[in-house]
């Protein structure tokens, strides 16, 4: 959690309320994405594989028109 709470800007008292930023959970993806033993460790502990994880941040990144 400290290096999340270090790369985000936010920090225990102030999580809650930047959960609710429409960019948060992409956020959280890129932090997960990043640490393929972190995103081992959060599919475990979700109950899903990790490609789901991966499938979701693909959703929510944004797109280049181009592609």
């Amino acid at each position: 959690m400290a290096r999340f709470f270090a790369l985000t800007g936010t920090g225990p008292e102030t999580i809650r309320a930047a959960a609710g930023a429409p960019d948060f959970l992409l956020a959280v993806l890129d932090h997960v994405a990043a640490d393929e033993a972190l995103l081992i460790g959060v599919a475990h502990a979700a109950g899903v594989g990790p490609e789901t994880i991966m499938a979701a941040h693909r959703l929510l990144a944004p797109h280049d028109p181009s592609d």
